[in-house]
């Protein structure tokens, strides 16, 4: 999601966020439409989540291996590393692009451990502040984060890809939203 913050945006020049801002309308537009079509027909745009996170995992792949074999900086050790890295990337994005429902939800197990692991800093942290307000709801956002992490999990390979595939679909409606926002700033601080 995108943040931002009243006080950094006055402080760009302002011929700067001109020039961006046809680039954050296309933006703001793919965005939205993406996160529409992700809550309408998640199924394929789950597939076609996975096809564009295989494409980004091969395209950064080959940028590491490129980088590795092109560069003075690494040598020995870190040589051998990054090399590792590049070949794991380029076979993580073929396996998305060659099996996109297996890698959705492979990708839905990961993120539900993301939710797992917030939610227990979330509950170690609302425990230590349970005298405060904000204890309150840092335990109450840690068993939603439990609860989700249960429906990402717990209900079969289609659901856990309909509720990723929503999921991102959220996010995408919140980020275009943020940057429809931030055009209007931009408007507003233009006039």
């Amino acid at each position: 999601m995108l943040n931002i913050n009243r006080e950094q945006m006055s402080k760009l020049a302002s011929e700067e966020l001109k020039k961006q801002r046809n680039l954050l309308i296309v933006l703001a537009v793919l965005l939205f439409v993406g996160g529409i079509f992700c809550l309408i027909n998640p199924m394929i745009s789950g597939i076609a989540v996975s096809a564009i996170l295989g494409i980004l995992f091969i395209m950064s792949g080959l940028a590491i291996l490129v980088s590795t074999f092109s560069s003075s900086l690494y040598s020995g050790w870190s040589k051998i590393f990054s090399f590792v890295i590049g070949v794991a990337y380029c076979t993580l994005g073929y396996s998305f692009i060659k099996d996109p429902i297996q890698s959705l939800v492979l990708l839905a197990i990961f993120v539900s451990v993301l939710f797992i692991i917030g939610g227990v800093v979330r509950l170690y942290v609302g425990f230590q502040q349970i005298k405060t307000s904000s204890g309150w709801v840092q335990i109450l956002i840690g068993i939603l984060d439990f609860v989700i992490a249960f429906l990402l999990i717990g209900n079969g390979p289609l659901t856990s890809i309909t509720l990723l595939t929503t999921l991102i679909g959220i996010e995408m409606l919140f980020s275009a939203f943020s940057l429809f926002t931030l055009l209007s700033i931009l408007k507003k601080n233009q006039s």
